[in-house]
């Protein structure tokens, strides 16, 4: 019985470590491997376009009230077609979990490691869900969605030693973004050829 459970487990480990080997990771990806992945859209109701970079994810487990806190990131660039002009802002998207209403985030800004702080534009705050744990404490799930607008200047210093960004409230810290140098080389590439 035992011997049958341990072949369970080490044939559920490499089909995971299979899987796993066969998506490769976007942060080890190449500069010119990021350029293919380079998303062009059409804005609505304007003639403006929105050129987008793979996401990025980080992830931060928790013991009760949802498990993980994520948060989504990716490089983007808004492509005036009239006035060639580009306006770059780094986009995400965070979920987590709380207890009690006075820990809500505030995504107020995104302090770079060269103590450049940058306001954020908030897009939307939503409570997701809510629940009671044990009968005593009532948590939710929320979902912010934001932009940080970032300088040409600043993502070209960045193509070299990459960028991170924490973001942050008046008085907390709370994810920190890495953005390597190949992914914003490549995205640099690519909005330039297109």
């Amino acid at each position: 019985m035992k011997l049958h459970t341990t072949l369970k487990s080490a044939l559920l480990a490499a089909i995971v470590a299979v899987l796993t080997g066969c998506t490769p990771e976007i942060r080890d990806q190449s500069s010119a491997e990021i350029q293919q992945q380079i998303s062009v859209k059409s804005l609505p109701d304007s003639p403006n376009r929105i050129l987008t970079a793979p996401d990025l994810n980080v992830q931060q487990f928790r013991m009760a009230f949802y498990g993980y806190n994520t948060v989504s990131y990716l490089l983007a660039a808004i492509k005036d077609d009239q006035s060639s002009g580009l306006n770059y802002q780094l986009q995400f998207d965070a979920k987590y979990g709380i207890v009690g209403s006075r820990y809500i985030r505030h995504y107020d800004m995104a302090k770079m490691q060269n103590g450049v702080v940058i306001p954020t534009t908030q897009l939307r705050h939503d409570a997701l869900s809510c629940q009671m744990y044990g009968d005593m404490v009532n948590g939710c799930l929320f979902r912010d969605r934001a932009n940080v607008a970032i300088s040409l200047e600043q993502l070209q210093s960045g193509r070299q030693s990459g960028l991170t960004l924490i973001l942050s409230s008046a008085d907390k810290n709370y994810e920190t973004l890495d953005l390597p140098a190949q992914y914003i080389d490549g995205f640099l590439i690519a909005v330039q050829n297109k």
